[in-house]
């Protein structure tokens, strides 16, 4: 009898609970403060982050033609060459952390020997999400 009774009292508990509602308010300061954060962060798509400098050089032609080896070599890692007086930089891929990069560097690092981690300023949230 004890048992049949406790049977009862633990699946009704447990009827009980799968019909339980939470209602979550927050402060109105902290719904503004997310607002606020959300405007910022879509007026500012860009973060910090670490791209790899393939090579640098005085000339184009090399640079493009290294663009053109590389984009066949590694088409995971996304890359596009820059003009920075008086260097044409070549940069591939796209990453948030230091880590990220100089392992990514150390692959690339057996045909490019002169790749090596660079700190970008200004990478899109696309990039970054991409891979």
């Amino acid at each position: 009898m004890i048992k049949k009774g406790l049977f009862v009292l633990f699946f009704g508990f447990l009827a009980s609970s799968g019909f339980a509602q939470i209602n979550i308010s927050e402060d109105f300061m902290i719904e503004r403060m997310m607002s606020k954060f959300i405007e910022i962060n879509k007026a500012h798509p860009v973060v910090k982050g670490w791209r790899i400098q393939v090579m640098a050089s005085t000339d184009r032609r090399k640079v493009e033609a290294a663009y053109a080896s590389f984009a066949g070599r590694f088409p995971q890692y996304p890359c596009e060459w820059t003009h920075v007086k008086p260097y044409y930089k070549l940069r591939a891929g796209a990453f948030l952390t230091k880590l990220e990069a100089i392992a990514a560097t150390n692959e690339i690092k057996r045909y490019y020997r002169s790749a090596l981690p660079a700190f970008d300023a200004n990478i899109r949230i696309e990039e970054i999400l991409s891979h």
